[in-house]
């Protein structure tokens, strides 16, 4: 699941980035390089009144201007 963004979450020294795929599940998210980064990601479908969420998660180290490809299988 998400971080819940509120104030404690805005005033703390972990910086989050978040993204959107498009409608061919890709997505992009710019970053600083030389850091590694906790890749987190989440499916949700409603097969009824309540959400199910699938997530998944793994890292990825940034070298500076490297590119780096993630693949999440649902």
């Amino acid at each position: 699941m998400p971080p819940t963004i509120d104030a404690a979450a805005r005033a703390g020294s972990v910086i989050y980035y978040a993204v959107s795929s498009n409608a061919q599940g890709m997505y992009t998210l710019p970053v600083r390089g030389g850091y590694t980064y906790n890749v987190y990601a989440w499916y949700t479908t409603w097969p009824n009144d309540t959400p199910t969420v699938t997530p998944r998660q793994t890292t990825a180290t940034v070298a500076a201007g490297e590119t780096v490809v993630k693949d999440f299988s649902w």
